[in-house]
């Protein structure tokens, strides 16, 4: 059974509201970008996995020497760090306000940088935002300690080029070629759109339990298979039968705030075009859209051909998604005096059996003092198939207590 990782994701919307004669230079921002590639016709960058589903790729700014280290972000605009900023002595922007995918907002600088280049292939004058990664994340900000990237290559830089996305073998393809793409047997062909206020995010139309509609917005900066917006949760067959099982606390967090109010159930199906994705869990937020991440998209060969709008998924072997989520059920962080502790957990798992509760610091795993674990390491033990059963010290205000606890399905069986 594949894990469902609960984490942070990045910087999803972009500009929200921007007052006076800004808004007029905020989209002229927006708006800005030129692909000056030269006789060059495509480029092949590898890429590295960091921790759950980070892509990382090697870009410059401003034609400099030194490559920094920016992941790859459909689902976002373009951003740099505001200690890489800083450094290269980047000029003040408009300010605009962003938007995370809770409906989380920060103002943000937006300016258009020199040139950005990845790989052969460059766009002069992107627009990039600058924001400080050490603000992300709201609530659960410390969990995205291990992150470590110099900034964001989102889809205002991509929307130029035919973009392959290839996970099994970790190289990215960048090409200004217009020849449409080959669909190979048991390839699908999905439409997409854009637009500037999702920052050219790739977005589908989607149907959830046969006839539910919205749109989904391909998010390759997102650790999940999949989210659902609140306001479709009624809608669903789960939730007709009450088979949705709901969060205390938090269990998730987005670029600017943690998300509250969460529920975890299966949809029958999600389909996009002639892809049908059957009995698959997903985890409601409060955004308009459908997010579908990594888990989902690393079953793929994916081309995003941007100046064509078209998507192409090619199954790199027979389609297998988990319907059920096997775990302890807990999501932990760091709090402001270096303790790890209880932040969220689901209702009716292992962890709510054992009677832990928001708040409570977990002092040992398995015989492993937790300072040693940073959260991330946390939920490798807690999602890894492998593990069944912990044993945990933890410490609340009537004092220590030591329990096991066996893994289980977080869902109704089928």
């Amino acid at each position: 059974m594949n894990r469902f990782f609960l984490s942070t994701t990045m910087l999803i919307g972009v500009i929200l509201a921007v007052s006076g004669c800004t808004t007029f230079k905020a989209i002229s921002v927006m708006n800005g970008g030129r692909p000056i590639s030269g006789n060059v016709q495509s480029s092949e960058i590898p890429f590295k996995i960091k921790g759950e589903h980070m892509i990382i790729v090697p870009v410059k700014i401003n034609n400099s020497d030194k490559q920094y280290n920016f992941m790859l972000d459909t689902g976002a605009i373009t951003v740099v760090s505001k200690k890489i900023a800083t450094k290269l002595n980047l000029p003040f922007g408009v300010e605009i306000v962003a938007r995370d995918s809770t409906g989380g907002t920060k103002q943000m600088q937006l300016i258009n940088l020199d040139s950005l280049q990845l790989g052969e292939m460059i766009v002069a004058e992107c627009a990039t935002g600058i924001l400080d990664f050490s603000e992300v994340g709201g609530k659960l900000k410390n969990r995205n300690l291990e992150m470590d990237i110099d900034g964001l290559l989102g889809s205002n830089f991509l929307r130029y080029f035919k973009v392959i996305i290839d996970y099994k073998n970790k190289k990215l393809h960048l090409s200004n070629e217009m020849k449409p793409t080959v669909t190979k047997d048991g390839g699908y062909k999905i439409k997409f759109t854009t637009n500037m206020q999702m920052g050219y995010a790739p977005r589908i139309e989607c149907t959830i339990d046969n006839n539910t509609k919205a749109y989904g917005i391909i998010d390759t900066g997102a650790p999940f298979l999949a989210t659902l917006p609140l306001s479709l949760v009624e809608k669903t067959d789960a939730y007709k039968f009450r088979q949705v099982v709901k969060a205390k606390g938090n269990v998730w967090g987005a670029a600017f705030k943690a998300s509250e109010n969460n529920s975890l159930l299966r949809v029958k199906n999600l389909k996009m075009g002639a892809l049908v994705i059957n009995e698959i869990p997903v985890i409601s937020l409060p955004h308009k859209h459908i997010l579908i991440g990594k888990k989902f998209l690393s079953k793929f060969l994916v081309t995003l051909d941007y100046p064509s709008q078209m998507m192409t998924l090619t199954p790199y072997d027979k389609l297998d998604f988990a319907s059920n989520i096997y775990s302890f059920g807990t999501i932990v962080n760091k709090d402001k005096e270096g303790k790890t502790v209880i932040v969220g957990f689901w209702e009716g798992s292992s962890a709510d059996k054992i009677g832990v509760e928001i708040g409570d610091e977990l002092v040992m795993i398995n015989d492993k003092n937790i300072n040693e674990l940073s959260p991330i390491e946390v939920e490798n033990i807690y999602y890894n198939d492998n593990i069944n059963e912990i044993e945990v010290v933890y410490r609340n205000k009537s004092g220590l207590h030591k329990v096991k606890a066996t893994k289980e399905m977080l869902l109704p069986p089928l």
